[in-house]
């Protein structure tokens, strides 16, 4: 034998050996003879492939594939594969039940009569009726189990009654409970009469209030656009607020009213001067005090001030007279006589 053919060999063993491991692990025996059957559902609640198909509590099979109808997509096909040695009557029934409350799905065949022909049997491929059940149906078997099930707890719920009736009486510590229970209730239900007044009379108050708050949120869904730009510029404001230097310029603006506190502070004290000397200007002991207030040294400064300009006057008029003075010679000419204008004028001034 060439390298080449046990090559090819090995591969195909290999393969052979990966698709029977692979069908095993999907519940699926190739070598065995098993029957393959199929039942349509219109929910299979979560049943998967590999969950077992069972006959009187023993495992004869296993969900071979779940896929959608194509034909008709309400309905769920489901494939099982079961023991070839059992001969599966036509009418069997597969239903679908939960194996407990964590949500474990199998499939139970049902059926009562026994498959002794050939035609009574079903054979590989054929369809059977499919049912599902609940959780309850389930764990509790048929409707008879269920039915007694229920009264058992019926007869055992009227016995805890009947012994809870005779037991309570008013002066026991559970009579008292009791008695304070159905006090709360009465309460309760006279508190709720009270709140259902209390509602039908303000319902009016409670309409115009709801009334408001639609309009009020109608205002605020049309104003929506302008308040999104005012927190816009709110964020712009405490962003560039942000960027600036706050501290800086509050060091700054802090030296500039301490600097503005010491000038008002002078000029406080400036003002206390002004003042003491308008008082002083006010009194007549100082000379500007005696220059405002006494009218005589104000009447005679006026005089001086009126014969000092008449001097300047007849000064720059007739300069001659005052060369004698001014000179440092002898004047020996006579004095010239003055006019009779200046006498007058003179005596006028004087006047």
């Amino acid at each position: 034998m060439s390298r080449e053919t046990r090559i090819g060999l090995l591969v195909a063993v290999a393969v052979a050996v990966f698709v029977i491991g692979f069908k095993y692990l999907k519940g699926q025996n190739v070598l065995s003879n098993d029957y393959l059957f199929y039942a349509e559902y219109a929910n299979v609640d979560q049943l998967a492939p590999s969950n077992p198909i069972i006959k009187n509590g023993l495992e004869i099979g296993t969900v071979r594939d779940v896929y959608m109808k194509e034909s008709d997509p309400t309905k769920i096909v489901v494939e099982m594969t079961v023991d070839g040695s059992l001969n599966i009557p036509k009418d069997a029934v597969a239903t679908i039940i939960s194996t407990g409350v964590m949500g474990g799905k199998a499939i139970i065949l049902e059926y009562t009569t026994n498959c002794e022909t050939a035609g009574n049997c079903a054979d590989s491929g054929d369809y059977l009726r499919g049912s599902t059940k609940g959780l309850i149906g389930s764990l509790l078997g048929e409707p008879k189990d269920v039915s007694a099930y229920v009264d058992v707890v019926r007869d055992g719920m009227i016995a805890v009654v009947d012994t809870l009736d005779e037991k309570i009486d008013s002066t026991s510590e559970i009579g008292k409970t009791f008695a304070s229970l159905q006090a709360t209730l009465n309460n309760l239900e006279r508190t709720t009469g009270r709140l259902d007044r209390l509602m039908a009379r303000s319902s009016g108050n409670l309409e115009r209030t709801l009334s408001s708050v639609e309009s009020l949120t109608a205002n605020l869904a049309q104003n929506n656009e302008k308040i999104t730009g005012i927190l816009t510029n709110v964020n712009e404001m405490t962003a560039s607020l942000n960027r600036a230097d706050v501290g800086k310029t509050v060091t700054v603006a802090t030296a500039a009213m301490e600097e503005l506190k010491k000038v008002m502070t002078n000029a406080d004290a400036a003002v206390v001067k002004l003042s003491a000397v308008m008082d002083k200007a006010n009194s007549e002991n100082g000379t500007l005090g005696k220059l405002l207030n006494d009218k005589e040294l104000y009447d005679n400064l006026n005089e001086v001030s009126n014969s000092v300009t008449l001097l300047t006057s007849d000064i720059r008029e007739h300069p001659e007279r005052y060369r004698r003075i001014l000179s440092k010679k002898t004047r020996t000419e006579p004095l010239r006589e003055i006019p009779e204008e200046v006498k007058e004028n003179e005596t006028d001034n004087d006047d």
